[in-house]
């Protein structure tokens, strides 16, 4: 008996995280992942052959997802489907307090057609995710009240850029905020500044949020809603910022000696004026921003024409 509690306690404590205070999901670069589940649909297929459509969708962000929208495309002349569109939930790794978020599939059934004149043809099968998503940003930051080096104390909050290449949990990250300050208008006084640099880490396409259902129609979105992040706030300490360029917009960039073109963008965010007298201090800036997204997958299916000898 006392054999079978010690080995109870020994599976309690296995169990039990070491210290849950090491748990950080708002770390990496992802917001969703998908894949099509093997052999949904199959490489190759007979006409007029029932096949099925299957897709893994994993939340891989910080923060949940709510009210995302999945389709399936196909070429209407080759492949029809029962179902084509899905909404779905799913927890991020706040929620789940784990290092992944929640997972789950979406399949519908579908059968190819019959092919005119040839023995075989190739067409592409394509799921697109639509989803709102956000991601929070948290970091302990410098204002220099001394920015002419007067004072006799010396000056340990300088100019400085800070890297974030970890990301925050969400597909949007902010890679690097570069803090100043500049003198006020006011004599006495200089203005905390930041530049904030943020970018789409993934293969997909920020959308202004809030168009998720139309972004997986057959409507599909304007230009002008393409590259539209909302800054929902950002406050350094208690006291929110005024920040400037909110529109990721391409650009090519240079890294590891290999170009890329990239959706991102630089925000200059201000605050109010603080009296030089003040002696140079740290504290937090939070910033939070909310965005939609697009993402797909695709994969090729050969449909052979059934001979009849």
């Amino acid at each position: 008996m006392k054999k079978l509690l010690f080995l109870i306690l020994v599976l309690l404590i296995g169990c039990t995280p070491s210290d849950p205070a090491e748990f950080n999901p708002h770390t990496g670069k992802d917001s969703i992942s998908m894949k099509f589940f093997e052999q949904t649909p199959p490489k190759e297929a007979f006409e007029n052959q029932p096949i099925t459509l299957s897709v893994i969708l994993q939340n891989l962000g910080a923060e949940d997802i709510t009210n995302g929208v999945l389709t399936f495309s196909t070429d209407r002349n080759l492949i029809e489907k029962d179902i084509s569109i899905f909404n779905f939930d799913l927890a991020g790794k706040v929620t789940m307090i784990d290092t992944t978020g929640d997972q789950n599939f979406y399949t519908t059934n579908a059968k190819t057609k019959t092919i005119q004149g040839l023995t075989k043809q190739d067409t592409t099968i394509r799921a697109t995710a639509c989803f709102d998503h956000k991601t929070i940003f948290g970091e302990d930051v410098c204002i220099n009240t001394d920015i002419l080096n007067q004072k006799e104390k010396p000056n340990t909050c300088k100019r400085s850029k800070l890297s974030f290449p970890q990301g925050q949990g969400g597909i949007i990250s902010v890679r690097s905020v570069e803090q100043s300050s500049i003198p006020a208008p006011g004599m006495g006084e200089i203005i905390p500044q930041y530049i904030i640099e943020i970018e789409n880490e993934g293969s997909g396409t920020a959308i202004k949020q809030g168009l998720t259902n139309l972004a997986c129609s057959s409507q599909g979105i304007t230009k002008n809603k393409i590259g539209i992040i909302d800054v929902t706030s950002v406050i350094l300490g208690s006291q929110p910022l005024e920040c400037s360029n909110k529109d990721l917009s391409v650009e090519r960039v240079e890294r590891d000696n290999e170009f890329y073109d990239v959706q991102r963008t630089k925000m200059v965010c201000r605050g109010l004026p603080v009296p030089t007298s003040t002696e140079s201090y740290t504290t937090s800036l939070r910033v939070e921003l909310s965005y939609g997204y697009i993402e797909f997958i695709e994969t090729e299916i050969e449909i052979k024409k059934l001979t009849v000898n």
